[in-house]
């Protein structure tokens, strides 16, 4: 039943564009002016590794903005990055009087919309209480971001499966269903394209055979029309160079178990979108992806854009597995990209990566030029 639901949805009447998508959509990637992260302590020797390498690598002349639930959190969060004796001006925290998780990324998502940065959250009644710390975080965001608009949305989703390129707005077939109580399908596809200001491509058929319930453990979209997905096949030569050293297959790092089987078992997968993607006149480039026993993996795809000076900059998980640490960042080279390595085999313990861990707020576009 639930598969030839999801078929249906794929298989409907195709709209046009709403209103709200009708215009060019402002660039997803353009420069990020404030980039917002959440501390949370229960996490915290596994986030410091990959805080640190952000700050170290985020511009001097962006702002960054750490939601915490109490200012003791605070002082913990710059005490262990050694930011007591050295302080960074760039930071300031947002106390949300609430406990947080780690995951900046999922309970509100902020983009451009209509010429402002837009912040897209559930009123708070809808939000779980274990996140409400999370949606408070948001919530402040607004006095502390010159500019910020609020938009309350009944809409559900976690913004790990919200992907937007500058002229698609992509999600997972888990996050489409869960909103089908509101309408039918057309309606759903339609307020979904109205809030992001972009077509909607709904990712998969399935949602038990997408590659994970978040679209950016397995997708990226690093340049217009350009897709990267994750393929699990392409990590097939870590454990060519185990073989050759005469090493079995294994432990990486306290991180998992990982065997070449499970990486062709979940080939398809990521086929699949490969398929779909190149099917929506995207170029599709690929990227390592490595599956362990426990159901953890090693995503590449999980990064942060931004465009500065003309070009690229991704953020991009590095996992100290140094063959298929090179092959990912060498993906995101060829289509264009800076790659900044952020360490993220400790905090992928939890499930996951880089851009899990942040949201960001970017410039707002250019007006169009006035004709005389």
């Amino acid at each position: 039943m639930r598969r030839a639901l999801a078929l249906l949805l794929l298989a409907g009447p195709v709209l046009a564009s709403p209103r709200g998508a009708e215009r060019p959509a402002a660039s997803a990637t353009s420069a990020i002016t404030t980039w917002v992260l959440h501390f949370d302590p229960r996490l915290n020797d596994l986030c410091f590794d990959a805080y640190a390498d952000l700050l170290a690598a985020i511009p001097a002349d962006a702002r960054i903005l750490v939601g915490v639930c109490t200012p003791d959190d605070a002082w913990l969060f710059e005490s262990r990055l050694g930011l007591d004796a050295a302080p960074d001006a760039r930071i300031a925290f947002v106390d949300s009087g609430r406990p947080v998780t780690g995951w900046a990324r999922d309970r509100y998502v902020v983009f451009p919309r209509h010429g402002r940065p837009t912040l897209a959250i559930q009123p708070d009644e809808e939000v779980e209480p274990a996140y409400a710390g999370d949606a408070a975080v948001g919530r402040a965001l607004l006095p502390r971001v010159p500019g910020l608009a609020l938009l309350e949305t009944r809409l559900r989703f976690e913004g790990g499966d919200i992907l937007l390129s500058d002229d698609r707005v992509a999600c997972g077939i888990g996050t489409f269903m869960a909103n089908l109580e509101f309408g039918e399908v057309a309606q759903v596809r339609a307020e979904i394209e109205t809030l992001f200001g972009r077509k909607l491509i709904v990712l998969g058929t399935d949602p038990a055979l997408l590659p994970h319930e978040h679209c950016d453990m397995y997708l990226a979209f690093p340049a217009p029309r350009t897709a990267l997905v994750g393929d699990p096949t392409l990590a097939l030569s870590y454990f060519d160079a185990l073989q050759e050293l005469g090493l079995e297959e294994g432990d990486i790092r306290g991180v998992g178990t990982f065997r070449r089987e499970t990486q062709l078992k979940a080939a398809a997968a990521y086929e699949a979108i490969a398929t779909q993607l190149a099917e929506e006149g995207y170029a599709v480039e690929r990227v390592p992806a490595l599956h362990s026993e426990e159901g953890e993996m090693l995503t590449w795809t999980n990064a942060v854009l931004e465009r500065r000076d003309g070009g690229m900059r991704a953020y991009v998980p590095a996992y100290g597995v140094p063959l298929l640490d090179k092959r990912a960042h060498a993906a995101w080279v060829r289509t264009g990209c800076e790659v900044f390595p952020i360490r993220a085999d400790k905090i992928v313990r939890q499930g996951g990566a880089i851009r899990c861990l942040t949201q960001e707020v970017r410039t707002p576009p250019a007006p169009p030029p006035v004709r005389r």
